[in-house]
């Protein structure tokens, strides 16, 4: 096996970086760099590419059938992406439970105990499951939609007062029409097609807790098999007889391409698994940390691309010497104490509070405070208020 580790890290790292461009590629740093170009070659060029390619080769026909299968596949809910979650895990799990679970039996470094932490973490992973696929993502109904609207105001940048074209309801602030269920949602982050199901402000909190649930079986998977294999290794005096070797100048100093050899000749199975979990466990991480992140500034996925695209369009206004105009009252109402004393009138206050937005000082009005971010999504605004609602309606005890 030459140079078997140099293959192993360029493979891994390969993987590594086609992950870190589909996540990040659009994102404003990017954007306009080679990340962002080789995000667009993979999400849509590619395609066009490929639909040019049918077309030229089999006709209008084929390209008929490609398009109606690209738009089931893309652009409506479906079960392919949750079924190749299912397969990958029950695969891996699989492979788990019949070549390296035993092995814990034999291992002196892994106790018995480690039967419940298994225990644990899957049901972990396979509740935080069904919650996201079959949770309320936070569907704006006829019956709801008066709540929703006054749940966020209006930032007059991304989000303006207006009707849904297709729900033929308001639109509040922060909400966006999921195409793949058809529906509007409050606080519409993303669509996750893993779970099949869109992530809004009632449902991010199980999808966080999905993720992170997922990064703690990897991460968990890849500590379990590390320890058999360090165990493996130390069993079978591979080490010792290196170090003799070497002490006997009949072989050089032992390196790690040695022990990986040895691991992949031997235990090729659990070697694998362990490569692949450690690798997921760092996508998963790199995943939910970005999440994480956008929760702490309150920013939705959907929101950060949107924002980025809004500064873009106030620099080529700036670049040909034009000024977008925002009316500060409207984006963050507040009543002066004096204001039924003033003689002002209504034109005249809205003048006054007419300034140009600047690209260099956009502020998210939605931003309360790192904790106020957090609880905000882990404790739902409009449960809050539901709550809160309940509670004053009922009669007070004499």
């Amino acid at each position: 096996m030459i140079k078997l580790e140099w293959f192993l890290i360029g493979y891994t790292s390969f993987l590594v970086f086609f992950v870190y461009v589909l996540l990040f590629g659009q994102s404003d740093y990017h954007r306009n760099g080679i990340i962002g170009f080789l995000y667009q070659f993979l999400s849509y060029k590619i395609f066009i590419y490929f639909r040019l390619l049918i077309t030229k080769c089999f006709g209008k026909r084929m390209e008929t059938r490609l398009d109606n299968f690209s738009h089931y596949f893309l652009q409506t809910k479906n079960p392919f992406l949750m079924i190749f979650y299912l397969v990958v895990l029950f695969g891996g799990l699989t492979i788990f439970f019949i070549s390296v679970f035993p092995e814990m039996f034999f291992c002196p470094t892994l106790s018995n105990l480690h039967i419940f932490y298994l225990i644990i973490i899957l049901s972990l992973v396979f509740g935080s499951f069904l919650i996201c696929v079959y949770s309320d993502p936070g569907i704006i109904t006829s019956e709801n939609v008066n709540n929703y609207l006054k749940l966020y105001p209006y930032d007059y940048m991304i989000y303006l007062p207006k009707e849904c074209s297709t729900c033929k309801l308001p639109k509040p602030a922060r909400s966006k029409h999921c195409r793949f269920l058809n529906k509007c949602i409050a606080r519409y982050d993303h669509y996750c097609g893993w779970v099949a199901n869109s992530i809004g402000e009632l449902n991010y909190r199980y999808f966080i807790l999905f993720l992170f649930s997922n990064f703690a079986m990897c991460v968990y998977g890849s500590y379990f098999m590390f320890k058999i294999l360090s165990w493996k290794i130390y069993e079978s005096q591979f080490f010792v007889q290196q170090i003799s070797e070497y002490e006997d100048s009949l072989k050089d100093k032992p390196k790690l391409q040695d022990y990986i050899e040895f691991l992949l000749e031997n235990y090729r199975t659990i070697s694998g698994l362990f490569l692949l979990v450690t690798l997921m466990a760092i996508v998963v991480f790199a995943f939910t940390l970005y999440h994480l992140y956008l929760i702490s500034k309150n920013t939705t996925t959907v929101e950060s691309f949107k924002f980025s695209e809004f500064k873009q369009f106030l620099q080529q206004l700036a670049s040909e010497n034009k000024v977008l105009m925002v009316n500060t009252n409207l984006v963050s109402p507040q009543k002066s104490k004096n204001s039924k004393k003033r003689k002002k009138s209504k034109n005249e206050d809205n003048l006054n509070n007419v300034v140009p937005l600047d690209p260099n000082n956009l502020k998210n009005i939605y931003n309360v405070g790192i904790i106020g971010n957090f609880l905000e999504v882990f404790f739902p605004k409009s449960r809050r208020i539901q709550k809160s609602k309940t509670k004053s309606l009922k009669p007070k005890k004499k």
